[in-house]
């Protein structure tokens, strides 16, 4: 399995794990993923997987109109593809 695919998979588990209806903060999935996998990837090569997975529909993202902050969730297609690994 590549570097981009393991990055990928834990990026959908990270989501996973989080509530449905809270979304995770970029900064906090960048730092999840980061510290999940080994060695370290770089924030180029998680936010390259989050579009990614954002361009398939298995993940989706909101941003605050206020602070710009972008927040990510699962969607149910990710999940789906999350359990088939």
């Amino acid at each position: 399995m590549t570097t981009r695919a393991n990055i990928k998979i834990t990026v959908l588990q990270v989501l996973d794990r989080m509530p449905i209806g809270y979304p995770q903060p970029v900064t906090a999935l960048r730092a999840d993923v980061s510290l999940a996998l080994s060695p370290r990837p770089g924030s180029a090569d998680i936010d390259l997987a989050i579009r990614e997975l954002e361009s398939l529909r298995l993940i989706t993202s909101t941003t605050c109109l206020i602070t710009g902050e972008r927040k990510y969730a699962i969607t149910d297609a990710g999940r789906v593809q999350l359990a088939q690994i």
